[in-house]
């Protein structure tokens, strides 16, 4: 029965070719007239058109592109590398309950963890509080302060991890930024929240030799 199925399809296969065909100059007949008849109208598609399969092509060629890129062959268990550990970054705003479920994270997954903090001289005070603090309920997880004279992040946060990322590579380790964020419960209120960690992910994207990672901590109320 399939193979007469087949069969069937293989004596339509030129009645539909002649229909394709029928169709085709019919539309091309269609679009002479148009433009014999009307092209003071129908001119401009001259430029759009063109443009349009040229975006097309640019698409899709990038779909290509990508596709090829990440495709597994058979040879790439040779290219494959492996690392001898894993260094973890905590970005550090101040002590909360994000960060130590976030510190906690990285230890689970890390063999050397690092939390760095921003200062800003608007409040020393508070910053060097923010630093005892830590200090205390980490002891054991190196602290990194830096400080900015213009209350810019995302300038000294890339400085410093691009010098921890070329450090662990020394050591055959992968670098890893953990961006701390909490969730709230209601979706319009993200737009309150997360606006700084929204930018430093984005900003660090851009290094190829560092993975970002975000560590949700989901609010109740």
């Amino acid at each position: 029965m399939i193979r007469h199925w087949f069969r069937v399809r293989e004596g339509l296969w030129p009645l539909k070719a002649f229909i394709n065909f029928i169709g085709a100059f019919i539309s091309l007949a269609l679009v002479v007239f148009l433009f014999m008849l009307h092209f003071g109208n129908v001119w401009p598609y001259l430029i759009v058109m063109p443009g349009l399969y040229y975006l097309f092509y640019r698409i899709h060629l990038h779909y290509k592109n990508v596709a090829h890129q990440l495709r597994v062959s058979e040879d790439s268990q040779s290219v494959n590398h492996h690392y001898d550990g894993a260094t973890v970054i905590v970005l550090v705003s101040n002590v909360t309950q994000v960060t130590a479920r976030a510190i906690d994270y990285a230890r689970s997954v890390g063999d050397y963890v690092i939390a760095m903090h921003v200062s800003f001289d608007e409040n020393p005070r508070k910053e060097h509080k923010t630093a005892q603090k830590f200090k205390a309920e980490f002891p054991d997880v190196r602290f990194v302060d830096i400080h900015s004279s213009y209350r810019s992040i995302i300038t000294p946060t890339l400085r410093f991890c691009d010098v921890i990322a070329k450090r662990a590579a020394e050591r055959n380790f992968t670098t890893t930024v953990l961006v701390p964020q909490f969730v709230p419960r209601r979706p319009w209120q993200n737009i309150l929240h997360n606006q700084t960690a929204l930018r430093l992910r984005t900003a660090l994207n851009t290094r190829e030799n560092i993975i970002v990672s975000t560590y949700s901590y989901h609010l109740k109320q």
